[in-house]
């Protein structure tokens, strides 16, 4: 709700912002290959849409991210939802 209510930011939603993103605690270091493929899943409801800021509150998430997105060679930010709030 606080980022729907920001003038700035122009909300976009997946499907999937309650489903987690393959990183899971230590899931991601214990079942690399599979964590990839759940973050895969994720990123392909990306397409299509002009996403350049992925906002989480989750730290597992935040790193997920930034090596699959780094992986697939996608210019997408990752922050922190302190970080658009400030």
């Amino acid at each position: 709700k606080l980022l729907k209510n920001l003038p700035e930011v122009d909300f976009i939603e997946t499907g999937e912002e309650h489903f987690c993103c393959g990183s899971g605690g230590t899931f991601n270091v214990s079942h690399y290959d599979l964590s990839q493929k759940i973050f895969s899943r994720r990123i392909k409801k990306f397409e299509g849409k002009l996403i350049d800021t992925v906002v989480t509150t989750c730290m597992g998430c935040i790193l997920q991210f930034l090596d699959g997105l780094s992986q697939e060679g996608k210019k997408i930010e990752i922050k922190h939802l302190v970080e658009v709030l400030e």
